[in-house]
């Protein structure tokens, strides 16, 4: 089979980049993250207590959510 479509470099990176995105607001969807929030001001230590996750990890997915615009750091 013969492909004949041609993708852009920077298209190829903007795929790759919103399955990223989508893959963090998911996993914290699927780890019940916001639940464990609830609307409070809480560590990613407590967070991962709530949710028996490792805090290291917590704190990734927390900083990522950051990034994306979903939680603030305060």
């Amino acid at each position: 089979m013969q492909n004949n479509v041609s993708i852009s470099y920077e298209s190829i990176i903007e795929l790759a980049n919103s399955f990223r995105q989508s893959r963090v607001f998911l996993t914290a969807i699927e780890l019940d993250l916001f639940s464990a929030l609830d609307g409070h001001l809480r560590t990613s230590a407590e967070v991962a207590g709530s949710i028996n996750t490792d805090h290291r990890a917590t704190d990734r997915l927390m900083n990522a959510l950051c990034a994306l615009g979903i939680l603030r750091k305060t």
